[in-house]
């Protein structure tokens, strides 16, 4: 894991907004580039263990209850921790829709500046503490709400809570997505997202203008390969509307 550090190199900082004020440990843009400011204190550090060991223990591995046999659960996990682009950046302090919300807008233009610049295995968990048990499912309803205006700049975004009862896009009665706080994953596009892009005509129309020539012109790896039956299932169903 890469730890929360500077990422900025001779930049100047813009003003901070009060808005800014209300979450310290947000992302701090720059000229150019960015810094992610982060005073970690040793709570901070037990979490992310937390959160580390979780990804390892439930992401990181063979799920007997799912058919993707032989394989990971999540195959971004051991890739970019390997490859060390595997991030946390804790937001305390940010605990209520409008924040959370805001925080997260902002990651559609900070993201893609974070080193290494356009890494398929680079992921980073945006982590916040402070929301209230009562308040975990505003994760999900957040993550409906913005996933389009991710998707639309070829990024992923993944809820994440305690006693989350969301469903593998595998199937199965697999909880990968019980963590131990309440957390954002956000990651590029990949052709496997048409597991979660095929609910609804929005979504799956984003991934079409992606993706759809790469399956009709046929262009795919092995591994790819196994969802262009579902891609053009996906695409009569559509269009049969």
């Amino acid at each position: 894991m890469r730890p929360v550090s500077d990422f900025a190199n001779e930049s100047v900082e813009r003003d901070i907004s009060m808005d800014d004020a209300k979450c310290p440990s947000k992302i701090t843009a720059y000229e150019g580039t960015i810094m992610q400011r982060a005073y970690l204190k040793p709570s901070n550090l037990k979490m992310a263990q937390e959160i580390l060991d979780w990804t390892t223990e439930v992401l990181d591995v063979e799920h007997p209850e799912l058919p993707n046999s032989g394989k990971s659960t999540c195959p971004f996990v051991a890739p970019s921790k390997k490859e060390d682009c595997f991030y946390l950046a804790f937001h305390e302090g940010c605990s209520q829709y409008h924040e959370i919300e805001q925080v997260l807008l902002e990651y559609i233009k900070e993201f893609p500046r974070i080193s290494p610049y356009k890494h398929i295995n680079k992921c980073l968990l945006a982590v916040f503490p402070d929301v209230k048990k009562v308040d975990y499912p505003i994760i999900k309803r957040i993550q409906v709400d913005v996933r389009l205006r991710f998707a639309e700049s070829n990024m992923m975004l993944g809820p994440f809570y305690p006693r989350s009862r969301s469903k593998s896009a595998y199937g199965g009665r697999a909880k990968l997505f019980d963590a131990p706080y309440p957390f954002f994953a956000i990651r590029q596009m990949a052709i496997h997202d048409i597991l979660f892009m095929s609910d609804d005509p929005a979504s799956f129309d984003i991934y079409n203008r992606r993706y759809g020539a790469r399956f009709r012109s046929k262009k795919l790896s092995g591994d790819e390969a196994k969802y262009r039956e579902r891609y053009f299932k996906i695409l009569d169903r559509f269009a049969s509307r």
